[in-house]
């Protein structure tokens, strides 16, 4: 059961997400809830639906951040995916134990219970671009951002 701060918390969330993400959808607002967003620009190759889970402990926990269509991202080229590799500095990403196949953005690595949903969707977007241009150019995603 939520406490009072935690659901005015998440309806706070849900808001301001959902001001700047149209389009957003909102899924177990009882449990576990978690947001997807369509993010799709006529420029990119891809239309890309992003997957925020939050946890259990909104306030003092980073939530997972997820790239969940398309459901296999790859790499230059063809060379592989990013689904297959393990934690990765040159491309921003977890190990990938979603049991989904997602693949796992990293967005921060300093989460504070101050930052909201709505930074880590924006860092889901701006994750989004470098990735248009790796495969564009074969720059990891570490270099696009550097």
């Amino acid at each position: 059961m939520r406490t009072t701060e935690e659901r005015q918390r998440l309806a706070f969330e849900e808001n301001l997400a959902r001001y700047y993400f149209r389009d957003l959808e909102v899924y177990n607002r009882r449990g576990n809830p978690y947001y997807t967003v369509w993010i799709r620009y006529k420029e990119y190759k891809n239309s890309y639906k992003l997957r925020l889970e939050l946890s259990e402990h909104l306030m003092h926990s980073e939530p997972s951040l997820f790239v969940e269509s398309p459901k296999t991202l790859w790499l230059y080229q063809y060379k592989g995916t990013i689904n297959d590799l393990d934690t990765s500095y040159y491309y921003h990403v977890h190990r990938n134990d979603n049991p989904n196949g997602f693949v796992k953005i990293c967005f921060t690595d300093d989460w504070k219970s101050d930052y909201t949903c709505t930074f880590a969707l924006h860092r889901g977007k701006i994750w989004i671009a470098a990735y248009e241009v790796h495969l564009l150019t074969g720059k990891t995603i570490a270099e696009i951002r550097n």
